[in-house]
């Protein structure tokens, strides 16, 4: 798909379903690009409170079985 094409994709979709929250367009987008979500292991946090501490505990149990584990906050706290 082509930046013309994409355009086109999101126009078309845009302009025929209106409002649509759910996750269906974007499942068949990357279904078209070949599932690059199941390609990788993530585990995204998110939310209001708490990320940072999640964020230790979940490094920490993945480190402890085995994986590699690398962590990026956005935007970066200094203090």
């Amino acid at each position: 798909m082509n930046y013309e094409e994409a355009r086109n994709y999101i126009a078309h979709i845009q302009g025929n379903l209106g409002s649509d929250y759910s996750l269906k367009e974007v499942t068949r987008l990357a279904e078209y690009m070949d599932r690059p979500d199941k390609k990788l292991q993530i585990v995204h946090i998110a939310g209001t409170n708490g990320k940072g501490s999640v964020l230790a505990y979940v490094s920490t149990v993945l480190k402890e079985a085995g994986y590699k584990v690398g962590r990026y906050i956005s935007p970066t706290i200094f203090s």
